[in-house]
């Protein structure tokens, strides 16, 4: 059996809406994203999250402003605390 290289690509053509001799196809179809509901919710975040990022941007201004103190002693035990439990 003679295996036809064109012959599958012609088929394979075929299959896509014709044989259109090496240019592309013309689709009027375009792409389309569905989102459900509860992923629409997701996206939103919580309420937990929108308190964060409140103060998240109150301590960027603090440190803009040069008014934002770390205290080092509660830094280093909460450090401790974490390496070594």
């Amino acid at each position: 059996m003679k295996i036809n290289p064109m012959q599958s690509l012609n088929m394979y053509r075929q299959q896509q809406g014709g044989s259109n001799n090496g240019k592309s196809p013309v689709n009027n179809r375009k792409d389309e994203v569905q989102i459900s509901s509860e992923a629409k919710k997701m996206q939103e975040g919580t309420a937990a999250a929108k308190v964060r990022a409140e103060k998240v941007q109150e301590i960027k201004e603090r440190v803009e402003n040069g008014t934002y103190e770390v205290n080092v002693k509660e830094t280093a035990r909460r450090m401790y605390d974490f390496w070594t439990d």
